[in-house]
């Protein structure tokens, strides 16, 4: 047999439904302008809702017997992806992109975990934005602002140009939109960044009036290629600085870069507002897919899993679960008994929290019978230490 797989999906947001999972090719075509990937698909398997939301405690077999590798074309990779069926009209919906394989589909298990959904807010937006002043091509941004609205992001920028007169300066306005990133093979962004909206307007240096006029002219026509580049740019800053912004959560707080074997999928983008209503937020709901276990891939201490049960019940951010965090790890990993209950903790959770999240009622339950006593418990303990 070519390939025999499972697949477990532990899902914090209790909404994944029915998946469907393609192993294929996929090639890049050039020519047009912009290089664009192309998929073929292979095998496939329909996953239900049920079995999905079943899967963290009793993993779904994927196999095939034919042969994907070698690949019809030299040009072509293998790759397996897994993608909400209701999000494949959309292009959206995405839970695992294998990137590039270059042999036959693995048979290690693919392990996701679908976190519950982060708001971005300005705040955010803003600081994932390159630090100023930084260059692009023949131009240089001194200022970037930014605003949500909506799922876009608007932009302002200002700064110069070598294709300007001496002394010119420039004003750009556009808009960018956000779409999740459908290559199985670019897994490192897991964003895709449009521009529309431009509107560019060059502002005269002394003695530059006239030059600076035809440039405004065909305004079009000058910033066309600059603002591609432009984009690019944004695109890689937004991706790296949601990449960042995921693995310091997960690491509470402290700063982190995402491993590079896990890949970050989108499954939806919404417009939102903040939770204490202090401004709009962009809504993103993703999930951490890898090859032989998402946890394991974090470093000793940074674990994503410890706290599944509360965080199952309570949610990510709950003072809850924050005051658990806390008790494991400036408590309980001070000594041998802890450690090892952690890690016991770590083994026999996720299937738990995965029954858990499917029931607000259980939800409930787990939360005033277990976690709040347990978050209480470690507060006077600590108090007394």
């Amino acid at each position: 047999m070519a390939c025999n797989t499972t697949i477990s999906i532990l899902d914090f947001s209790s909404s994944v439904g029915a998946t469907r999972v393609t192993a294929g090719h996929s090639w890049t075509v050039v020519g047009g302008r912009e290089p664009e990937e192309r998929l073929h698909d292979g095998p496939t398997a329909d996953l239900t809702g049920p079995q999905v939301q079943a899967s963290a405690t009793t993993p779904v077999p994927f196999s095939y017997a034919i042969d994907l590798w070698p690949a019809p074309h030299p040009a072509w990779s293998t790759a397996i992806w897994l993608q909400e069926v209701r999000g494949i009209p959309a292009g959206d919906g995405w839970l695992f992109r294998s990137g590039r394989l270059a042999n036959e589909v693995p048979s290690q298990p693919i392990d996701i975990i679908v976190a519950p959904e982060f708001l971005v807010d300005n705040t955010m937006i803003g600081a994932a934005m390159p630090a100023i002043p930084f260059v692009t091509g023949s131009t240089t941004v001194t200022s970037i602002v930014t605003s949500i609205v909506g799922t876009d992001i608007s932009v302002t920028a200002t700064g110069t140009d070598t294709g300007l007169p001496p002394g010119g300066t420039f004003t750009l306005t556009c808009t960018l939109s956000l779409f999740a990133n459908g290559s199985v093979q670019d897994t490192a962004e897991p964003f895709l960044v449009r521009m529309s909206n431009i509107n560019f307007t060059a502002i005269a240096g002394p003695g530059g009036g006239f030059s600076t006029a035809i440039i405004n002219l065909f305004a079009d026509a000058f910033i066309a290629g600059r603002a591609d580049s432009l984009r690019k740019q944004l695109q890689a800053r937004v991706n790296s600085g949601v990449l960042d912004m995921v693995a310091t959560r997960i690491n509470r707080g402290t700063p982190s870069t995402m491993p590079s074997d896990v890949v970050l999928s989108i499954r939806k983008i919404r417009a939102a507002t903040m939770a204490d209503g202090s401004g709009p937020a962009i809504g993103l709901s993703g999930a951490l897919g890898a090859f032989n276990g998402v946890a394991s891939k974090f470093p000793q201490g940074t674990n994503p899993g410890p706290c599944f049960i509360a965080t199952a019940a309570a949610g990510e951010y709950s003072s809850e679960v924050n005051r658990l965090r806390r008790f494991r790890d400036e408590t309980l990993r001070r000594s041998r008994f802890g450690q090892s209950f952690i890690r016991l903790y770590e083994t026999i959770s996720p299937p738990v929290a995965a029954s858990i999240a499917r029931t607000q009622w259980r939800r409930q339950l787990v939360l005033f019978a277990i976690v709040r006593p347990a978050a209480w418990f470690s507060a006077i303990f600590d108090r007394k230490a």
